[in-house]
Order: structure tokens, then sequence, then C-alpha cells
């Protein structure tokens, strides 16, 4: 038995997995852990996260390309720019154009758009068959033609479109409100920050404070209709993932599920958003992995962590990142 342990062990090590264990889970190393590896969160200005299957990458010379899970080039450093990928086109800016290019790396949509930070590219992608572009500074939406379906008449971040509705901000008012796709008022724009529509709800936020949106500041959630279903007493609050949002008090976050009921105690020192039945929580300086109900799937033990996606999730541990997934 101890000579069949060691032949498992020697196995992993020379396959270039370094397998850990929590109480009957188990995770290993997907990629080999590098001092070098830059950990994500969301988006960054040297790669964006895994969707579907590709992830954009800035080389050594500051070009941009499309790496696949194995980090192969798929798409060679060509590009200023690239986003995540979404419904099968990634935005990507050339001559400080934005445009769409598929995932052989050719224009599916000339680049003739503003360009944007590589931040705004987080934002700028396809959903519900519409994309936010900016065009002389104002946002509107175009179809996978390159078609105005909106015409620009909104200010700064494109945001996409969720459950048939896109977060707006108004031209005159610097306010929040939520557009339909005939790029309608459906909820007014009378707040300072809002997000994404997600499982019927959205956050909102009312700064009290209107000299600094950091202070005093109540976040909650409400529906389509606008009506006030979760009242706003937060500090900060996200959208809602897989039944949980998460939320912060007194610098400290939980999750709540969507009848405001407190789901996963508002006790730690960070959290991220629900992926796939877990969310990375951080205590004591330390982040693990919690499923749905709050139970530690993986405790504490990296110095930096990311959500899952794809059944892998970017990790920091002893100076070393890479990605890890589980194993049950």
């Amino acid at each position: 038995m101890k000579i069949l342990k060691t032949v498992i062990v020697l196995i992993l090590l020379s396959s270039g997995f370094i397998a850990q264990s929590q109480e009957g889970v188990t995770w290993k190393w997907v990629t080999k852990p590098t001092a070098d590896f830059t950990i994500l969160f969301q988006c960054g200005f040297s790669r964006t996260p895994f969707f579907e299957g590709l992830a954009g990458v800035r080389d050594s010379n500051g070009k941009w390309g499309v790496v696949d899970s194995t980090e192969k080039w798929v798409i060679s450093p060509q590009f200023e720019i690239i986003g995540e990928f979404s419904e099968g086109v990634a935005a990507a800016q050339q001559n400080n154009k934005l445009g769409f290019i598929d995932k052989k790396g050719k224009w599916v949509i000339q680049p003739a758009f503003d360009g944007n930070s590589p931040f705004d590219y987080c934002y700028t992608k396809f959903y519900e068959g519409l994309a936010g572009v900016a065009k002389n500074r104002l946002v509107g939406y175009i179809n996978k033609k390159g078609e105005w379906v909106i015409n620009p008449k909104f200010r700064g971040i494109a945001n996409k479109f969720k459950d048939g509705l896109a977060r707006a901000r108004a031209l005159e008012a610097y306010k929040f409100g939520y557009i339909n796709k005939s790029g309608e008022w459906v909820i007014k724009p009378i707040y300072d920050w809002i997000d994404d529509f997600s499982e019927g709800l959205a956050t909102v936020h009312i700064n009290k404070n209107t000299q600094d949106f950091s202070q005093d500041k109540s976040c909650g959630f409400i529906d389509k209709k606008g009506n006030q279903v979760i009242p706003l007493q937060y500090d900060f609050a996200n959208s809602f993932s897989e039944g949980l949002a998460r939320v912060s008090k007194n610098g400290k976050w939980g999750f709540i599920n969507q009848k405001g009921n407190c789901i996963v105690p508002i006790i730690y020192d960070g959290v991220w958003t629900i992926s796939e039945g877990l969310a990375g929580v951080e205590q004591n300086g330390k982040w693990g992995f919690m499923d749905t109900t709050g139970k530690w799937i993986i405790k504490p033990e990296f110095d930096k962590a990311e959500s899952f996606h794809n059944g892998r999730a970017e990790v920091r541990l002893n100076g070393e990142g890479g990605y890890i997934e589980l194993i049950k």
C-alpha cells in the first residue's frame, strides 16, 4: 500500500500538478504555478478571465492575442486590446478604434467605434444580440451586423442587456436608470449607481452625501417595475447569482437571498460573487471557497483567489499563482 501511495504522488508531481485535500475535497493546480502569474480580479490590464474557453492575453510587446485553456495561442498577439468573449465574439481595438472579432481573430464588425481603456472592455460585449459601443463619446447599441439599434445618446460605460434591460446614464441628469431594447426609459434615471438586473432583481445605490459617493450611501434591490424589494440598508451590494447576492455592512461581507434573508453571515473580510456553486471568501487575510449554504469547501489558505469559471479558479499561494480545479 505504501508503494502504491508513493507511485501516485510521483505521478502527480511528474505531471506538474500539486494536489491538496480539504475535508475530503481535493483541489489541484491545472496550470503550473509561477511567481510571475498575475492574479486577475475580473478583467485586467494584462489578460481577461476565460469565457467560452478563451482568454485575451497581452504579450511582452504589449500586443493582445487569445489563448485556449492550455495557454496555447489561438489568435496571435496583434491587437491593442481584446475583451471577453461572449456570443462567439470579442471586442478588439486597432488604431484606437473598437470592433469585434470572432474566435479565429477575423473582424466580424470592423473597428469604427470609440476606443476604450482595458477596464471598459470588460463591459463591451454582446448580450441578447446587442452590444453597447460609443461614438463621439456617446453610448448606443449595435447588432451583430454593426448597425445601430439604439442611437448613441447616453453617457459613460456601455452596459450589457440582461433580461431585456440595460442600465444607462442620462445625458442631462448624470443619474442612472434602465432602458429597454428600444432605448426607452423603463425605470427613470434617479439613482447614483445601479447594477445589471439578474434573476429578476437589481442593485441600486443612493448616495446621501452627494459630495463623496464612497461615504454615507445606501444600497438595496428593486424589481423590474422599480419597486423596492429589499430595503436600501447595505453599504454595498452586488447582483444576484445562483440565488444569492453579496452584501456589505461596516466593512464586513456576507450573502443574502432574494427575500433579504441572510444566508451567509456578514462577518467576512471579503467575498466574491457565487459562480458554479462556489464563492471565494476571505477570512483573516486568507481566501478559501464556500458553497451556497455557507459551508467551507476549501478552507482559507490562499493569499488571493478569484471565482470559478469553466471549472477553474485563479489563486495565489506562497508567492506563486495559477489556476486550480476541484476533484471530488
